[in-house]
């Protein structure tokens, strides 16, 4: 086990490597008087039940969600990503508004009162002081800033390589575009409202995750880079909160009448500050590491501490005596060196085999550099303690040093090994989005031959996709994930290679046990390969309807077959008996919405007009947020019951679901100008004509009705090229 600090303080470490400004007269040896015990901080319980009640929050956000299938967009500050990215106003870019301002205004109070990873790791903290483990702060000056480096690359590069870099490359290195990726464009409407969502888990990692995600970034992370280890070298958000505490004028302030400097701060701090050192010299807490958990002030025996507005730390002005020396645990060219390190990490573990999520990747990079910095040790030093193991004694490896080594050499070449996979598969993701094919042009029949550029790119794309691709398929990768199977399928499917494209269809189907839309795409794929296989292609459509009769998709496609045959009756009735058997609720809402604009479909066709605007209007009040329902019953309105007005409606209703929607302004421009409401007509094909960057609309069309209309200005506005 680690020393303690007071050993340390009896047994300083040799002059010249490390520096302790103001020793803590509590932790005392025999020759000092004896004071005062610390006493229990008060806060600690306010704060643990402040932390409950937020995770009693989360757990009724996912309640309310799991019971509704509608509920506020989750309220977590890597949201924000989403606003700055793709316009979408949500509830995680007002909190993360609201944590930033309060942090400019009170501090830190945030992460110490509201933060779900701290209350982990103190959780976790607590844990180890009960089975008699007290972690050491690991400290270094460079990787502290890795936390605003992570927030940079988050919330500000996106942005900057939108704007700035992806023009750029478009004029003078379009290839970069294949390293680098091509961002996605602003949407041309600007923000939309957000606040509310179906998709919940959306952007959230899967549940399996959550366990690793805990212990590493909650038991792993505190134990080797101590107390609030996470938070310094990994959390993001402290990257952004950390320098605004520097500009807030909420600090803790010391009466120097009351202080006699007994050490009892620094002895509960959890967020690793030197409290006693700091309020000596500057008469505050300056350290922007404080996140007014409020303990120091609560043990203070001569309550001497307290939370004041006060002058910002940046204007804290020159030390009382002399400048408080910091302490650190690496000389210059090891921070440099485990800065690279914990950067390499991350890169190579991030996004792994479409698993690791970004901040359990920041912990694991954090956690990894402290321990290739014990390797690097054990090579340098004459004595070396990790873990509860001694690792090197009197210049030579114990046994257990010798294991440590060992298991640090296979963890770094897993590292390395998954940087390389890692390297392949963000080479054929570029691939794939510059290459940017529509699944649907290569699935249906008679589909036109794709540009030999675009071949090319698919081709090249699926060689890396292949390249990182499991041992048991030929390639390095550990593991497959079914992200870069679906898109190494469709990249096969480009190139010319359906075979290919099956067998991965296949085998993601295995590992999910089915799936509706996965199981529609193979049926068309083994047409592609083979068009003579249309009875084995209806045959695997009608299993997995026998299992699965919320399989939407699937029981379009039978539908469109039964069609093809005369056999409307047949798959009329199937569609009608698989809604009997489809189960209620808000997750089947979908499913049987979907169904029931097959079975209106399918009404139609037998000419029962009444019948099939009554599915329609079925699927609606299943599916009353779904802007696809409210655009098919509008049409439904206008086309079984010549109902202008009432189509009109559907189709507002469904543009202010879908606001970005180019297709669903200009269908709704149609029925304004054919009900004679030229002006919203005008408005409205206007917004069409901005939102449609792809310039895929029949604008010659709108543009012969305007001038049937006499809006000649009008229709030469909407055709003029951009």
């Amino acid at each position: 086990m680690r020393s303690s600090p007071a050993a340390r303080l009896r047994n300083p470490t040799p002059a010249g490597k490390r520096c302790i400004s103001h020793p803590l007269p509590v932790l005392r040896d025999a020759t000092q008087p004896r004071r005062s015990p610390i006493r229990r901080s008060g806060n600690g319980p306010r704060r643990a039940f402040v932390l409950i009640l937020v995770h009693l929050a989360i757990a009724a956000h996912i309640v309310h969600w799991q019971l509704t299938g509608w509920t506020v967009s989750p309220v977590e500050p890597s949201e924000s990503m989403q606003t700055l990215e793709l316009g979408f106003m949500n509830a995680g870019f007002i909190f993360l508004a609201a944590a930033l301002l309060s942090t400019l205004i009170f501090g830190r109070f945030f992460c110490g009162w509201g933060c779900h990873i701290v209350a982990l790791q103190d959780l976790c903290g607590w844990i180890m002081k009960k089975c008699g483990v007290r972690p050491k702060p690991f400290r270094s000056r460079l990787l502290v800033y890795a936390p605003l480096a992570l927030a940079l690359y988050m919330f500000v590069w996106p942005t900057v390589k939108r704007l700035g870099v992806d023009p750029l490359l478009a004029r003078h290195w379009p290839e970069g575009f294949l390293w680098f990726g091509r961002s996605t464009p602003f949407p041309p409407e600007g923000f939309t409202n957000h606040m509310m969502t179906e998709s919940f888990w959306a952007t959230f990692a899967p549940p399996l995750i959550a366990v690793p995600f805990l212990l590493l970034c909650g038991f792993a992370t505190v134990y080797f880079l101590g107390a609030k280890g996470f938070c310094t070298y990994g959390c993001p958000y402290g990257g952004l909160f950390g320098p605004i505490d520097r500009l807030s004028t909420g600090r803790i302030v010391v009466n120097h009448d009351l202080c006699e400097r007994c050490g009892h701060c620094t002895a509960v701090c959890t967020s690793n500050v030197r409290v006693h050192e700091e309020i000596h010299e500057y008469g505050m807490v300056v350290n922007p590491g404080c996140m007014k958990c409020m303990d120091c002030v609560s043990v203070c025996p001569n309550e001497a501490l307290a939370f004041k507005f006060a002058k910002p730390s940046i204007i804290k002005g020159k030390p009382r005596t002399a400048r408080p020396k910091r302490v650190f645990d690496l000389r210059p060219a090891e921070e440099v060196g485990l800065a690279v390190i914990l950067l390499g990490a991350f890169v190579s573990v991030r996004g792994a085999y479409g698993a690791v999520p970004m901040l359990m990747a920041a912990g694991f990079a954090g956690c990894f550099a402290f321990l290739m910095w014990k390797l690097w040790r054990m090579f340098r030093d004459e004595n070396v303690r990790g873990l509860v193991l001694q690792l090197k004694r009197n210049g030579r490896w114990t046994r257990a040093g010798m294991g440590f080594a060992a298991v640090m050499v296979g963890l770094a070449a897993l590292v390395v090994h998954t940087g390389i996979v890692n390297y392949h598969r963000a080479r054929a993701d570029a691939h794939y989005e510059l290459a940017a094919i529509r699944k649907e042009s290569l699935l249906l029949p008679g589909a036109p031959a794709l540009p030999e550029s675009t071949r090319v790119l698919a081709e090249r794309g699926l060689d890396h996709y292949q390249t990182a691709a499991s041992w048991r398929r030929g390639g390095l990768g550990l593991l497959d994930d079914d992200r870069s199977l679906l898109r190494a399928a469709l990249l096969a499917l480009a190139s010319g290679k359906p075979g290919d494209t099956e067998d991965m269809l296949r085998l993601v189907a295995r590992r999910r046990g089915g799936g509706d839309e996965l199981t529609a795409d193979l049926a068309r794929v083994m047409l592609v390969r083979d068009p003579g296989r249309v009875e084995e292609a209806i045959a695997l459509l009608q299993t997995t309807l026998e299992k699965h009769p919320e399989y939407w998709s699937v029981r379009q496609d039978l539908a469109g077959w039964r069609m093809a045959r005369g056999e409307v009756d047949i798959a009329a009735d199937e569609a009608a008996r698989a809604l009997t058997l489809i189960p209620d609720g808000w997750k089947h809402a979908e499913a049987r919405a979907r169904t029931r604009l097959t079975l209106a479909r399918l009404l139609e066709a037998q000419g029962k007009p009444e019948d099939a605007l009554a599915e329609y209007q079925r699927a609606v009040a299943d599916r009353p947020r779904s802007a696809v329902m409210r655009e098919n019953l509008a049409a439904a309105k206008f086309r079984l019951a010549k109902d202008l007005p009432g189509a009109i409606t559907e189709m507002r209703a469904a543009v202010a679901l879908s606001p970005g929607s180019a297709g669903m302004h200009h269908r709704l421009g149609q029925l304004l100008l054919m009900n004679g409401d030229r002006d919203d007509a005008i408005a409205t094909f206007r917004t069409a004509r901005k939102l449609d960057v792809s310039g895929s609309l029949d604008w010659l069309g709108v543009a012969q009705r305007l001038r049937e209309a006499g809006l000649m200005t009008t229709a030469e506005e909407l055709l003029a090229p951009r």
